[in-house]
């Protein structure tokens, strides 16, 4: 599934950088991919309801050939927050649950 996100840009200490929404307390088991910015810094932002597996996997080239981060999975032993730095050029993102059960906010800083 591919997600329009929603995103605001902001001004900190003369760094742009945007935030988006990926998914909020949503199922994650069949995957959500979003188109990012092509920025070679961001930090994806994960909450969870309950204990959970989620794969991280990137990008580079549109969606064509996907890449699973070094920082996956990210794994949750219950309802917990959790931040992921990124320090990878790519401009799709995508995350995977193991559990439908378990709903997943996630959200993405990027920092140009």
């Amino acid at each position: 599934m591919t997600v329009n996100t929603s995103s605001e840009r902001t001004n900190i200490s003369d760094r742009e950088g945007g935030s988006a929404l990926l998914a909020d307390e949503a199922n994650l088991s069949t995957g959500v991919t979003a188109k990012t910015s092509d920025v070679e810094s961001s930090t994806l932002f994960l909450s969870v309801d309950g204990a959970v597996t989620v794969e991280v996997e990137a990008s580079p080239n549109g969606g064509e050939t996907w890449f699973v981060l070094p920082e996956s999975p990210v794994k949750f032993s219950g309802t917990d927050d959790d931040a992921v730095h990124l320090l990878y050029n790519f401009n799709r993102l995508r995350l995977t649950s193991d559990d439908a059960a378990v709903a997943v906010t996630a959200a993405l800083r990027e920092v140009v």
